[in-house]
């Protein structure tokens, strides 16, 4: 579903956070942002093209989109998964639960250490 980047709050402005004493404000230069009215925006596939332009050479690089969810301490979980790998170049991806799946998922990570 397209929005209007105008019918909905922001999460994501930062101009009230208060720096230096926030704790975003020292990861600030690892966020970037494209923000595209519902005018302009072509589908899913572009969109995730367009994600894929504010790669600039890292080491690791994560997109993600609106259906995404994270777990409490899913970075460390993840370097574990891409440590296991023994392969500087592995890859790892993962298609999003749908919402109506996300409520169990959510409870069965509470429930599972790593």
């Amino acid at each position: 579903q397209q929005t209007d980047l105008n019918a909905y709050h922001d999460c994501l402005d930062v101009s009230s956070v208060a720096c230096p004493s926030h704790p975003i404000c020292s990861r600030l230069w690892q966020i970037s942002i494209s923000r595209v009215s519902d005018k302009q925006a072509q589908g899913p596939t572009w969109g995730r093209y367009m994600a894929d332009q504010h790669f600039g050479g890292e080491t690791f690089y994560l997109i993600t989109d609106s259906h995404t969810f994270f777990r409490q301490d899913w970075d460390a979980l993840m370097l574990q998964i891409w440590s296991q790998t023994r392969n500087d170049y592995a890859v790892i991806t993962h298609y999003p639960k749908g919402d109506d799946q996300m409520q169990r998922a959510l409870k069965q990570w509470k429930e599972t250490p790593h």
